[in-house]
C-alpha cells in the first residue's frame, strides 16, 4: 500500500511538472535529460529508465482513455506532445 501511494504521489509530480512544459511548447522535442531535470533534478540517483516509465504512466492518463496518441517518442531524441491522433 505504501509503495502504491508513493507511485501515485510521484505520478502526480510528473504530471504537474512535466505536462506544463510539453503543453507550453507543443511539438518541441524534450530530451530525457530535460524531463528528468524538470521533474526530479540532474542528480537523480534512480534507475536510468525512470523517464520511460513515467512517460508510460502519462500516456495511460492522457492518451489511452481517449484512444489517441498525443505523447510521442522521437527515437534517439526524446518526447513531444502533438495534436492527438487516433489509433493507439
Amino acid at each position: 500500500a505504501c509503495a502504491a501511494a508513493n507511485t501515485r504521489s510521484i505520478s502526480r509530480r510528473v504530471s504537474s511538472r512535466c505536462c506544463p512544459n510539453l503543453i507550453r511548447q507543443p511539438s518541441r522535442v524534450f530530451s530525457k535529460a530535460e524531463l528528468l531535470d524538470a521533474v526530479w533534478d540532474s542528480d537523480y540517483p534512480g534507475a536510468d529508465n525512470v523517464v520511460e516509465v513515467y512517460v508510460g504512466y502519462l500516456r495511460k492518463k492522457i492518451d489511452a482513455p481517449f484512444g489517441v496518441n498525443s505523447l510521442q517518442t522521437v527515437r534517439g531524441m526524446g518526447y513531444r506532445l502533438v495534436p492527438a491522433t487516433t489509433g493507439v
